[in-house]
């Protein structure tokens, strides 16, 4: 569901397994805001999307049941290719993720089990990253 904002649109839950996808991977972003818990004591940790809205990881009681919908639709990924960032154009780059060499693994990733998905990438074995346009 979809409510008209004064500036943007907000994108209300239950959201979509790809908003679920759009969302978490903005919450990674180098280059943006993320979405952050406001309760006392959490620090602004970042939330994690789910069907329901957004989780505090930390203390599991914050709740926001909505989000701008250019966070949702991947549009925050790319504005014809390159967004302005402090008036330097910039586009998007996906690397191998830096922590686990791009295996998605975090088995070389001291107190986690072999198994376990790297916690950086979310087990995706890619990096997202804001890279200068050089002219």
């Amino acid at each position: 569901m979809e409510t008209e904002g004064a500036e943007m649109t907000l994108v209300n839950a239950p959201f979509t397994d790809e908003q679920i996808k759009s969302l978490n991977e903005y919450q990674k972003s180098e280059y943006v805001h993320p979405y952050t818990c406001g309760n006392e004591g959490c620090n602004h940790v970042s939330l994690i999307a789910t069907k329901e809205g957004w989780e505090c990881p930390q203390c599991h009681n914050w709740t926001q049941t909505w989000c701008h919908d250019f966070t949702a639709d991947w549009s925050w990924k790319e504005v014809d290719g390159i967004i302005g960032i402090n008036g330097v154009p910039h586009r998007i780059v996906e690397e191998p993720c830096r922590l686990c060499d791009g295996s998605g693994k975090a088995q070389k990733l001291s107190g986690f089990k072999e198994d376990e998905d790297c916690p950086f990438c979310d087990g995706t074995g890619v990096h997202i990253k804001w890279e200068k346009v050089l002219e």
